[in-house]
């Protein structure tokens, strides 16, 4: 995970997330850019993944959802509910 300078001039490794990690979605939350929400694996195109990982803090650490079942390739925070992705 790479988080880009303001001005796009350069960019500054926020983590690795450890091993290999098919990351099919990204998603930062509008009403708070501090939190994001990766999406792992891909089930359509038989890519394994780990599930959800969702950081409250710009990507400096991260929680497994431990939700396996979803197919990750459309994450999106909902219009008007902050708390609804």
């Amino acid at each position: 995970m790479w988080k880009f300078a303001p001005d796009v001039s350069s960019f500054t490794l926020i983590d690795d997330l450890g091993n290999f990690m098919p990351i099919t979605d990204i998603s930062q939350n509008p009403f708070n850019k501090s939190q994001i929400i990766i999406g792992t694996g891909n089930e359509i195109h038989g890519i394994p993944g780990y599930g959800a990982f969702i950081s409250n803090d710009g990507g400096s650490t991260w929680l497994n959802a431990r939700v396996f079942e979803v197919d990750y390739h459309d994450i999106r925070f909902h219009e008007s509910d902050p708390n609804v992705a």
